[in-house]
């Protein structure tokens, strides 16, 4: 007999085009790219000289960049700590749905790598916000819903029981 692709070879090629398209897009239409981007980064926007190998000094700003956001993130450690959970309870909710936020929350990781800025940070790294927006209350609901190994939710409370009447009376 005839021998099928494995499942979700479909998807994955519908996903390797639209990633060569996305590449390949701005570029084809003459927009401006990674190297103009980091030139006007490394630049202060376009007010110093062009740096002839930029390669280099992007790198090292990211270190220091990515370094002083781990130090901020272990200060207060709520964004991370929300995160790692978020990514749990979405993965555990449904697999499928917890890939598709969890990437959502990675292309506002790109996003940020790709301008190691202090300054604009938050407003580059706000994708990663929609993994903690939707993966706290699906937390929520799998420990209501008894999905979460361990913990056992508190039965409903019991309404108390209505008073009784006094004797001969009907009200």
């Amino acid at each position: 007999g005839r021998r099928r692709a494995p499942e979700g070879a479909g998807m994955l090629a519908v996903l390797l085009v639209l990633a060569a398209a996305t590449a390949a897009g701005p570029h084809l239409l003459g927009w401006p790219g990674s190297s103009e981007s980091m030139q006007e980064l490394l630049t202060d926007h376009f007010n110093k000289p062009d740096v002839t190998d930029p390669w280099p000094l992007f790198v090292e700003l990211s270190l220091h960049f990515w370094a002083d956001w781990l130090r901020r993130g272990l200060m207060a450690p709520l964004m991370l700590f929300a995160l790692g959970v978020s990514a749990w309870a979405v993965l555990r909710y449904d697999r499928r749905i917890g890939t598709v936020v969890i990437a959502a929350a990675l292309a506002g990781v790109l996003n940020q790598a790709g301008h190691p800025d202090i300054v604009i940070g938050p407003r580059l790294i706000v994708l990663v916000w929609f993994l903690p927006l939707i993966g706290l209350p699906l937390l929520l609901q799998l420990l209501l819903d008894g999905r979460v190994p361990g913990f056992r939710p508190a039965p409903p409370p019991v309404p108390p029981a209505a008073p009784a009447l006094p004797d001969g009376g009907d009200g």
